[in-house]
């Protein structure tokens, strides 16, 4: 390999160890839990018995947390994305 190529290219360890907090990130643990436990909610707005408007703060369940973690991790080890649409919407 010619020398200069050597400092372009990145190594195996390399690309290994900068996925490596991306796999962290997206296993579950007991770490895992601790960071993403209440992060994700959302508010329903609601009446209460008087007939007056209130918001309920509902919290994503860790099992949902861990679900959508799976399906990254999934969509991550798939050979290609192309020809796939943009689901941000």
């Amino acid at each position: 390999m010619a020398p200069y190529m050597e400092e372009v290219m990145p190594t195996h360890q390399d690309v290994y160890n900068a996925a490596e907090p991306y796999k962290f990130a997206l296993t579950p643990s007991p770490a895992t839990k601790r960071y993403h436990s209440s992060m994700y909610r959302f508010t329903i707005p609601e009446m209460d018995e008087d007939g007056n408007e209130r918001r309920r703060v509902v919290y994503v369940p860790w099992t949902t947390v861990k679900e959508i973690m799976r399906n990254i991790r999934q969509m991550a080890e798939k050979p290609s994305h192309q020809g796939e649409t943009d689901a941000s919407e």
